[in-house]
């Protein structure tokens, strides 16, 4: 099954948001996973861009006011961790309602509860569910 039919053959919620209207910072070192959720995220409406470690992301993500609806931050990467990067990131005034999701292949209480003691909304298993990623997606940002 494609990605994209993971995400469209399901009616628990809208099949897109609308178009251009959110943004989301889509965080990893690998190319394949970044272009694998870019593309499921493309798919239902959301306009992305990419960082391919923490250290990038801060930097995008300290400009005022913010662009980006969402942040899906990959756990493990090369310069900064997404633990330390969302740590970073919630520390700005501006970021403190934006969304943060770690996206991890790592499983396990302490992960998860360090991922929530650096204030991260919601935390995803890789290989990402496309549809719990989807409905998580569509329940932060139709608020």
């Amino acid at each position: 099954q494609t990605i994209e039919s993971t995400i469209i053959d399901k009616d628990e919620s809208p099949k897109r948001l609308k178009t251009n209207k959110y943004r989301v910072l889509v965080v990893d070192d690998s190319l394949i996973c970044q272009k694998v959720l870019v593309k499921a995220l493309n798919v239902i409406g959301i306009n992305t861009d990419t960082a391919s470690n923490g250290k990038e992301a801060c930097e995008k993500l300290s400009a005022e006011p913010c662009i980006y609806d969402a942040v899906l931050m990959d756990l493990r990467m090369p310069i900064m961790d997404g633990i330390t990067a969302t740590r970073v990131c919630k520390g700005y005034k501006h970021l403190e309602n934006v969304p943060i999701i770690i996206v991890t292949a790592e499983f396990g209480e302490e992960i998860r509860e360090a991922a929530m003691n650096a204030n991260a909304t919601s935390f995803i298993n890789k290989p990402a569910n496309m549809q719990e990623l989807r409905l998580l997606l569509f329940k932060l940002l139709s608020d």
